[in-house]
């Protein structure tokens, strides 16, 4: 694809968003799964982070930032996605389905007949993945009223069970359900289909980088990652002061 930039109309095969730390995270997403077993309790209850897939990472990450737009460490999400992106500029982005709503709002043919979803091919003894599913537990503050409770659980039985809630949800939001009773046809983005059957073949990635200790992606990896895609700091580098900080991090944050 790069050889053929000037005849697809290219500045560059990727707009990967160097200067958003979430985009750090989710990327990261891809390569954290299997080293927590695939399982968010796992992730959450994890002292170490060991780098299981940090050299398939680094492969991935160094082919992106040999083919970016660059300065990539200051590409920002409008510039990425509503003006590269969506005008043909660069064939590829690293984001969500979360996207689709802004680029609906500019022109919904464009998630209908253009857009699509690669996996990540981040184990050599997995096939390739996306990273999806529910990662959320959704909590009720019980110091409040009995009043305001009541209306905060009708509310959420309302958005994840009744019609019109999943209605919004999968529809107006575009975002894949995080329940398992969603009639597919109803998600009218395809990479959102995709996502969702991906989820109830339990084929996706889960999302297990939600359980990293607080603080760990401001403080720690996105940082640290910015470092290295501007070539200030060796990915053995990256691997050993994120490690040391996820270790930190999980004993200060756990209580016996």
């Amino acid at each position: 694809m790069d050889d053929k930039k000037e005849e697809l109309g290219l500045a560059e095969v990727f707009a990967y968003e160097g200067e958003d730390e979430n985009v750090a995270n989710h990327f990261f997403a891809n390569f954290a799964a299997s080293e927590f077993d695939d399982d968010n309790n796992v992730a959450f209850n994890a002292k170490e982070l060991n780098w299981k897939n940090g050299d398939r990472m680094k492969e991935y990450t160094d082919l992106i930032n040999q083919h970016t737009v660059q300065p990539v460490v200051t590409m920002t999400n409008p510039h990425s996605v509503e003006d590269l992106f969506f005008n043909d500029e660069v064939a590829m982005i690293h984001q969500g389905n979360w996207i689709v709503p802004a680029l609906d709002d500019m022109d919904p043919s464009f998630v209908q007949e253009k857009l699509g979803i690669l996996p990540v091919f981040a184990d050599d003894d997995l096939p390739g993945r996306n990273v999806a599913g529910s990662n959320w537990v959704i909590g009720i503050n019980k110091t409040k009223s009995k009043d305001e409770t009541q209306a905060a659980i009708e509310f959420l039985n309302f958005l994840y069970t009744s019609e019109k809630g999943k209605e919004i949800v999968s529809d107006e939001f575009q975002l894949v359900p995080p329940t398992k009773d969603v009639d597919i046809d109803d998600i009218s983005a395809p990479v959102s289909r995709q996502l969702y059957q991906e989820v109830l073949d339990d084929t996706a990635a889960p999302m297990t980088y939600k359980q990293e200790p607080y603080g760990f992606l401001r403080a720690s990896l996105a940082p640290n990652f910015q470092k290295y895609l501007a070539g200030q700091l060796s990915w053995e580098e990256l691997t050993k002061r994120t490690s040391a900080d996820f270790k930190q991090m999980r004993q200060v944050q756990t209580v016996d």
